[in-house]
């Protein structure tokens, strides 16, 4: 079954895509934790990310190490279809080496993800331990059955399902390995010229959205690195790549108030700024917003999902549209950019529901112009979450074939929702593609700046009239973005 001489193991993360770009300037961090744990057990490691246009070259290179086994980091949505493509190719160029599938999606849908005959082995939930114990046994023989949170396929081809493991508990005996990447690959230039990156500082969320995949993958448990440990890590950081700012991407900064206002002043102690992260709209005040203003923070991910009170009901947000308009008024109020996240198509809402969401948006543009990058998504049922329960009983099914996840992206607007028509899918996917084009923020080009403005100023006439018809302006406003990002994802390769 496998090469038991072999020690190396390969890593593998596809890019997702943005507005029909593969972004791969966003740390495969999933990878840089497991890879480490791998190095720390005796094994050496290689890490590819890639977009799918180097599928063939990196099948070619690993098919020639030969390796104990390849292992997949694997999103939800395009990474799933790319993931299955090169694990094909793998198992017809190599047959005898083991393909693992790990990450968020594998973790939601093991059932699913082991009926590809090219998927052998599916490691659920944190990989770190699991994957050290699964490469013993591969290398040295052992009982699969002992291994808490591995999936895999008996000599009958049978689905055996491992049980879970605890979460770890000290997070801090695992980092991100950077010698695994070129960590100046994805050092990225803001539009006001600082040098950033992204890192995650903590594991899930303790809330109870009934969207959200940490209701599934993480239990809503929250875990997180300390203080020292993340100071320490930046600090590296930065001495290899001369960053001066970072993007914390966790699910939910702010959990702990009082470690994150130690993080973020420890790194101002050294010269690191963080210019962006998450925090829910229940959490922020005037308090907090004055002092995260303080440590230069610029731009808040808050996610306030819908203008419709019952449907925030429905999703156990735990706020009410009220506090929505009194917070974003307090975020302009201290003057930070907001990713404005909400969400439209819920199995259980009504068209009413979608024009208050949408009504919403453009009285929080009001409150503070120019200033919101909003994204206002259909709904994806994503798997193991409440809602999708109630989507999957409203008709709603996961794709059979594992080459048609590709189409279960929000940002496309082309997914088949049984209570929501096609054209007012794509209706709503325009109104998002225009409600994007209203941010004119951070800009020190005067030409960009004034072919910013003029695209907001048409995204705000086409909204205000309702009219959606023919988005020339939007299909224009991407292809420029696009350029951007493939100038951006370029120039960080360099």
């Amino acid at each position: 079954m496998t090469n038991s001489v072999s020690k190396h193991i390969h890593l593998v993360c596809i890019a997702a895509e943005y507005r029909g770009i593969e972004d791969t300037t966003i740390p495969p961090s999933g990878c840089l934790y497991v890879g480490d744990a791998l190095k720390k057990a005796g094994y050496s490691v290689t890490v590819h990310h890639l977009s799918s246009n180097q599928i063939g070259e990196a099948t070619h290179i690993i098919s020639t190490s030969k390796p104990l086994f390849v292992g997949f980091s694997v999103l939800t949505g395009s990474p799933v279809v790319h993931s299955a493509r090169m694990s094909r190719l793998l198992k017809k160029t190599s047959p005898e080496i083991p393909v693992v599938w790990g990450g968020i999606h594998p973790s939601l849908m093991p059932d699913s993800c082991l009926k590809e005959d090219s998927v052998d082995f599916v490691i659920r939930g944190e990989g770190e331990v699991t994957v050290t114990e699964f490469a013993g046994i591969l290398k040295n023989g052992g009982a699969l059955e002992n291994i808490a949170c591995l999936c895999w396929k008996d000599s009958d081809g049978n689905i055996k399902i491992n049980p879970d493991r605890p979460f770890i508990k000290d997070l801090d005996q695992f980092h991100q390995d950077w010698s695994l990447i070129d960590p100046s690959n994805y050092v990225r230039r803001g539009l006001d010229g600082t040098r950033y990156i992204s890192f995650i500082t903590s594991r899930g969320c303790p809330h109870n959205c009934g969207f959200c995949y940490n209701l599934a993958f993480n239990r809503r448990r929250w875990r997180a690195h300390s203080v020292d440990f993340v100071v320490d890590e930046i600090r590296k950081l930065r001495q290899l790549t001369g960053i001066d700012c970072i993007t914390f991407n966790d699910d939910n900064f702010m959990v702990n108030e009082s470690r994150a206002f130690q993080i973020l002043g420890q790194l101002e102690a050294i010269h690191v700024r963080v210019s962006w992260l998450e925090v829910r709209l229940d959490q922020i005040n005037d308090r907090i917003l004055s002092k995260l203003s303080q440590y230069g923070v610029r731009t808040l991910f808050i996610g306030w999902e819908s203008g419709s009170d019952r449907t925030l009901k429905m999703i156990d947000k735990g706020f009410d549209t009220s506090l929505i308009l009194k917070n974003f008024k307090l975020a302009a109020k201290y003057s930070f950019d907001v990713d404005a996240s909400a969400i439209v198509g819920f199995p259980f809402e009504t068209e009413s529901d979608w024009k208050k969401t949408i009504d919403m948006a453009q009285r929080i543009e009001n409150i503070n112009p120019g200033r919101n990058k909003f994204n206002i998504g259909i709904y994806a049922p994503y798997p193991g979450t409440p809602i999708a329960k109630n989507a999957l009983e409203r008709g709603f099914r996961f794709p059979k074939d594992i080459l048609s996840w590709g189409s279960f992206d929000i940002l496309k607007g082309d997914m088949e929702l049984p209570w929501i028509t096609p054209s007012k899918v794509r209706r709503i996917a325009r109104i998002d593609r225009y409600s994007k084009m209203l941010y004119t923020g951070g800009l020190r080009n005067p030409f960009v700046g004034s072919v910013r403005r003029f695209f907001a100023a048409i995204a705000r006439l086409r909204l205000k009239t309702n009219v959606m018809f023919f988005p020339v302006e939007a299909f224009l406003y991407d292809q420029a973005v696009k350029f951007y990002l493939k100038r951006r994802i370029v120039s960080s390769k360099r």
